[in-house]
C-alpha cells in the first residue's frame, strides 16, 4: 500500500469530510486499489489550509471505459478513522 498526498479544493474536502462524498475523478496516476490518499484541504488560490483527511481506496476506474474519459481515474474511497488507524497499528 502505497500513500498519496493530494489537494482538493474547500467544497470537496467538507464533502468528503462529512462523508457526502465517496469518490475522487482524478488524472490517472500510479493510485492502485488499497492505497491511502492524504487529502489535503486548498483554497482557489492553492494555498493549503492545515486540515487533511486520510481515506482508502476501495476500488478504481482507469478511463477510457464505464464513463470514464481516458486520462483519468474514478476512486471510490472510504474515510480512515481515528479508530481504524489505531486497529492497523497493532
Amino acid at each position: 500500500m502505497k500513500e498519496h498526498e493530494i489537494d482538493v479544493g474547500i467544497v470537496e474536502f467538507d464533502a468528503i469530510d462529512t462523508e457526502f462524498k465517496k469518490f475522487l475523478i482524478l488524472w490517472d496516476t500510479k493510485i492502485k486499489s488499497g492505497d491511502k490518499l492524504i487529502l489535503r484541504e486548498a483554497d482557489d488560490s492553492g494555498e493549503l489550509s492545515g486540515e487533511q483527511i486520510e481515506v482508502k481506496v476501495d476500488y478504481l476506474v482507469r478511463g477510457g471505459k464505464d464513463g470514464i474519459e481516458s486520462g483519468y481515474v474514478g476512486l471510490s474511497i472510504n474515510k480512515i478513522e481515528l479508530d481504524d488507524k489505531l486497529v492497523s497499528k497493532n
